[in-house]
């Protein structure tokens, strides 16, 4: 390890060799920790949490995206003449499916028991 020092040397004055370097280095001392491994039932149970966890910010995800699909469908459904009669209709639809999967899939979570965590 070099210990960089702001030189003392004036311009256009050259170093000697014998200040081209710091000398000065101290050794710390090292010592040996022993790490505790992982057994894999331990690592099996930590990722398990790991994935569980992942899937439930994955449903909170979804129940989000489907009641922002029920909120723009609705929006649509209800844009009157801007809107082709067909895709007010679609979204008419779809707003009213979008509410009834995000609520089964509510009680889904709930008979298993599995609410997902909002955090």
């Amino acid at each position: 390890m070099m210990i960089l020092r702001r030189s003392s040397v004036s311009p256009g004055r050259t170093r000697r060799p014998s200040e081209e370097h710091d000398t000065d280095m101290s050794i710390a001392p090292l010592s040996l920790v022993p790490v505790q491994q992982e057994t894999p039932a331990l690592r099996a149970k930590r990722l398990m949490a790991e994935a569980k966890a992942a899937a439930q910010e994955q449903i909170i995800q979804l129940e989000e995206v489907l009641t922002q699909v029920v909120d723009l469908a609705e929006q649509i459904a209800d844009g009157g003449d801007l809107y082709p009669v067909g895709v007010r209709d679609l979204c008419r639809k779809l707003a009213g499916e979008s509410v009834w999967t995000n609520q089964t899939l509510q009680t889904i979570l709930r008979r298993g028991g599995e609410q997902p965590q909002r955090g």
